[in-house]
């Protein structure tokens, strides 16, 4: 069973401005960035309960090649995405 992913405009702000800078770095980086991102909300999706419980009911998602986790919680069969956490951020700062 796959779950539908929604995500909250906070997000999509955050793949859009992450996406801006790792394509001002390096022209093809800001779609790796996309890609991997894309892919990660497929495993998701696919297994959302298969992803610990971080802080209340959000659980995260790592990327592999850069340093953004996804901030998600599970309802019913929907994925809620709040977030495009930057992990260089403040470790103490909470979703």
């Amino acid at each position: 069973m796959k779950f539908e992913i929604r995500k909250l405009s906070r997000a999509n702000i955050e793949v859009v401005e992450a996406y801006l800078y790792y394509e001002s770095r390096s022209i093809g980086l800001g779609e790796r960035f996309l890609q991997e991102i894309e892919n990660e909300m497929t495993y998701i999706s696919e297994t959302p309960e298969l992803f610990q419980k971080r802080y209340r009911n959000f659980r995260q998602a790592y990327l592999k090649s850069f340093s953004f986790a996804i901030i998600f919680a599970v309802e019913s069969e929907l994925v809620i995405v709040y977030s495009l956490f930057n992990t260089h951020q403040n470790p103490t700062k909470k979703p």
